[in-house]
C-alpha cells in the first residue's frame, strides 16, 4: 500500500508537497502522503499539545525529526 522508502527520502519527499518546516512527526517511515503524518510549526515552537495530538492519532510516541 505505501512505498518501501527510506526515512531521509520520504522526509525530502514530504517537504517537497508540503514546504519546509522544523520538525515533522512519522507515525512510520513509510507514511509519506498520509493524513496521520504531521507536522510541528516552528513559529509555534514545540508544544506539549502538539505531541499530546500526536499521541492520541498514533496511539505511540511519533518519531521526531528536526530538520
Amino acid at each position: 500500500m505505501y512505498p518501501d522508502i527510506p526515512r531521509d527520502l520520504a522526509v525530502k519527499e514530504w517537504l517537497n508537497k508540503r514546504g519546509d518546516c522544523d520538525w515533522i512527526a512519522f507515525d512510520d517511515a513509510r507514511f509519506t502522503d498520509d493524513e496521520r503524518l504531521i507536522w510541528i510549526d516552528p513559529d509555534c515552537g514545540l508544544h506539549l499539545g502538539y505531541l499530546n495530538d500526536a499521541l492520541e492519532r498514533f496511539g505511540e510516541a511519533p518519531c521526531l525529526i528536526l530538520m
